[in-house]
């Protein structure tokens, strides 16, 4: 049995290594919904309603949209915003679309319009499966298949202004398809429930209905009796400034000023009694700031936004709503949801009920018991903690939730008084006194900073333990453990005012069986987790065959470069022949590096390129990831990305495969769009120049860290962006500082130049001289690379100024 029980435990922990070194073939999404809506519905509400241009529709569900879905209830949306609608794409089913996906909307048009929005917002998400003509093919198709108007008026349910019960509605649809619906109800103008929309799901192909993997509430309301509202209680959650920026994380006052210096509104989050929570329950009613202009100025105050760039908070309520709000639409609207919040917010001062307490926000640690009981006591109500870490890895007071009850109005006791906060002493950070609060925040030291203990109070024949001095292997293998290796919170660190501390619950990892540690004293404590630790060297060294070894690299740089740059310069550019490519800054590489300045290259020759093992992506590293180098013409981008992972992929083996290295690439590039964050600072790609700190400024706000850039020269010999070099970990999991920054060939002001425009190759031709076939080849200015003529397709600024002879293997090249 024991020989058994230590097998069982090796096959689950390489069961658990599997997990993170085979890659999963997904879309990306679990299952689409197709939804229908009923005409009548939509124009008898207090919105205006307008036939389309081309006439009057079918009397007859139209089609809303196919949604992309998860299985927890949220949803991805305007996933690729360089996927633009195209009209010329689904010019064979316009006139389909427009009797079966009609638009309503003022003023008449002729619904291009609806269909841009469906594309952008939910299509854009599937293009892992269907391109833009699939789509619309595919949503047109599963319309075919269901007519619900005849279904429900065999089992005489007919829209004639009757009230028909909700149950007979969608058991006579599941008699009718075989699948259960759900059911979308908006209110008349009597503010009567009426059926609006139908939901059915349908698998990640876009093409069979199948069961709903989730069944959410139907958002239909009753006058009378009350509704249930579909969940048991609200969190009313509040969160201190200094803890949100004391992480990782970049945060930002907004835009309308320096917060109050006091707990601000997270959000009301409705949720059940098991612990789990409803989330994006109605993506049709989509957050409209119009309903809240009265709030506003209050919502700025008690309801900020900290998230970079600086913004308003329009966003963060945004996402409340959808998220949250749409949840609980059974009880309030979108004003009431928010004006509730406010009203709960007005209630209860927990920043003076702590003063009052003694725990004040001055950089010390307090009781969490204590904390929890000077709120109890001024409330009545016990609250739940959530913490989160600052950099040093010090838990921290974050966020303090107290229950709701389901109308939204008045505190209770929580059903599941749950900390997410395993520690019995927590940090309370200052709050934070500057803009940008990443690199070394200055403390607002509202109250007198406390003095610590001294270092005698630690039992002398103890050190305190810190994660840091084990193996990053080690670190990874106990990814999830509670932080037993902290001064002032780990067993092994007794305060001179404390009890020593029960030892833990020891998580190893979510694959793997709970450790109990049992009772014991400090030191014993600390005696056992070393022998746990040594027995996972143990095991590690067991193991070493088939666990991947740690990356024998620093750090990343994920670097993208400028295709206007390129263009501007004295070499030229030559631009993808497809012509699809995005308007935005492309991705370079990704590439592994080490602390001294130098990086590993062409480190396996046996695993060269293969694009079939990265087919299901290029068709967006087509558009993200170009070659523009006059090196490469005519451009090839196969040639591109054959050189990042022969080069660098390869040196990169311990953590990707060659399809995730490539994925890993484009979602970062999709986490992070340069080019806007530099445009909300008003840096912009206008020939003009920037100061060079302003750009480095503009990006560390919104990922925390300051990036390495380099700039070239452009025809007149003025430095420029170029490249944009990002630091990364070295899993490629996260934003790190750089140890090496590389600031290369810029003055401190430089030049943001336009993206390319691209002549066509009939125009080029006509500037040339007829001396040159369209056969023949001929130079660039410095007469360093040379170009087909047949597939160039360059901007006119970079073209020969006069050509003299055109045979490539001439010595007198002309210029």
């Amino acid at each position: 049995n024991k020989m058994g029980g230590k097998g069982w435990f090796l096959l689950k922990l390489l069961m658990f290594q599997g997990l993170f070194t085979s890659r999963l073939q997904d879309p990306g999404f679990d299952f689409f919904y197709f939804v229908l809506q009923w005409p009548g519905a939509y124009c008898d509400t207090k919105r205006a309603c307008c036939y389309p241009t081309t006439g009057k529709p079918a009397a007859d569900f139209g089609i809303h949209g196919l949604w992309p879905n998860y299985n927890d209830g949220s949803y991805p949306s305007n996933c690729d915003p360089d996927s633009e609608f195209d009209p010329a794409e689904i010019s064979d089913l316009v006139s389909t679309m427009q009797t079966k996906w009609p638009t309503l909307s003022c003023p008449s048009n002729n619904g291009s319009k609806f269909w841009e929005h469906e594309w952008e917002k939910h299509g854009t998400c599937s293009e892992s499966v269907m391109d833009q003509h699939k789509y619309f093919e595919n949503t047109l198709a599963l319309r075919d298949r269901v007519n619900l108007l005849q279904i429900l008026q065999d089992a005489g349910i007919n829209p004639d202004d009757e009230f028909y019960d909700l149950q007979d509605i969608k058991n006579a649809i599941k008699d009718g398809t075989g699948f259960t619906p759900v059911i979308h109800c908006n209110k008349d103008p009597d503010k009567n429930s009426q059926l609006h929309e139908i939901f059915f799901c349908v698998d990640t192909s876009g093409t069979e209905f199948i069961e709903c993997p989730i069944i959410p509430r139907d958002r239909c309301l009753f006058t009378s009796p009350p509704p249930d509202p579909g969940f048991d209680f609200f969190y009313l959650a509040l969160q201190w400034p200094g803890a949100y920026c004391d992480t990782k994380r970049a945060c930002c006052y907004p835009t309308t000023g320096k917060p109050a210096a006091d707990f601000g509104i997270h959000g009301l989050w409705p949720n059940y009694n098991n612990g789990s929570y409803p989330s994006n329950c109605d993506p049709s009613n989509e957050f409209d700031p119009s309903e809240i202009s009265d709030l506003v100025s209050t919502l700025q105050t008690k309801w900020p936004t900290l998230s970079c760039p600086s913004n308003e908070g329009y966003k963060f309520w945004e996402h409340e709503w959808e998220k949250h709000g749409t949840c609980s639409e059974s009880v309030m609207d979108q004003h009431g949801y928010f004006e509730k919040t406010l009203a709960l917010r007005d209630r209860i001062n927990l920043l003076q009920i702590l003063t009052d307490a003694g725990i004040k926000p001055n950089d010390e640690f307090y009781k969490l018991k204590d904390i929890k009981k000077a709120i109890e006591k001024a409330t009545g109500f016990t609250p739940v903690i959530n913490c989160n870490r600052d950099p040093e890895k010090n838990r921290q007071l974050h966020e303090i939730l107290l229950c709701v009850d389901k109308s939204g109005t008045e505190f209770m006791d929580c059903p599941m008084p749950t900390d997410r906060c395993p520690y019995s002493h927590i940090h309370f950070r200052p709050y934070p006194c500057r803009r940008d609060f990443r690199q070394s925040p200055i403390k607002c030291q509202l109250f007198p900073t406390r003095s610590r203990p001294s270092s005698e109070t630690k039992p002398s024949n103890l050190k305190s333990l810190r994660a840091e001095s084990f193996p990053r292997a080690m670190r990874r293998l106990t990814h999830g453990l509670p932080r037993l290796f902290r001064q002032r919170s780990d067993p092994c660190y007794v305060e001179h005012d404390a009890t020593p501390l029960q030892p833990r619950t020891l998580l190893i990892s979510s694959s793997f069986s709970f450790l109990d540690m049992p009772p014991r004293s400090a030191y014993d404590s600390c005696l056992e987790l070393g022998i746990i630790i040594a027995s996972f060297f143990i095991l590690q060294s067991l193991l070493v065959s088939s666990s991947p070894s740690p990356p024998d690299f620093n750090f990343f740089y994920w670097v993208t470069y400028w295709p206007g740059a390129i263009c501007d310069s004295q070499k030229g550019c030559c631009p993808p022949p497809k012509g699809n490519t995005a308007s935005d800054f492309m991705i370079h590489g990704l590439w592994p590096q080490f602390n001294n300045g130098t990086w590993p290259a062409f480190c396996d020759q046996t695993n060269l390129f293969d694009i079939s093992k990265v087919s299901d992506l290029v068709n967006k590293m087509e558009k993200k990831w170009t070659e523009w180098g006059v090196w490469a013409c005519p451009s090839n981008e196969t040639k591109l990305w054959e050189h990042e992972w022969n080069k660098h992929g390869t040196c990169v083996q311990s953590v990707f495969d060659q399809h995730s290295y490539f994925l890993t690439n484009l979602r970062f590039r999709q986490k992070l769009n340069l080019l806007n964050i530099l445009k909300q600072k008003g840096i912009k790609p206008d020939g003009g120049l920037y100061g060079l700190d302003e750009i480095k400024n503009a990006i560390k706000c919104a990922i925390g860290y300051a990036p390495g850039i380099e700039c070239n020269e452009d025809v007149k010999g003025t430095k420029q962006l170029f490249q944009i070099y990002i630091c990364l970990d070295n899993y490629a999991k996260e934003f790190v500082e750089c140890p090496y920054v590389p600031d290369k060939s810029c003055a401190s002001k430089i030049k943001f130049p336009k993206f390319p425009k691209k002549d066509s190759l009939g125009e080029t031709l006509k500037k040339l001289p007829s001396s040159c076939s369209s056969g023949s080849w001929f130079w660039g200015s410095r007469l360093e690379n040379c170009f087909s003529l047949q597939s160039l397709t360059i901007s006119r600024t970079h073209l020969i100024k006069r050509v003299e002879i055109c045979e490539p293997n001439n010595e007198d090249r002309g210029q």
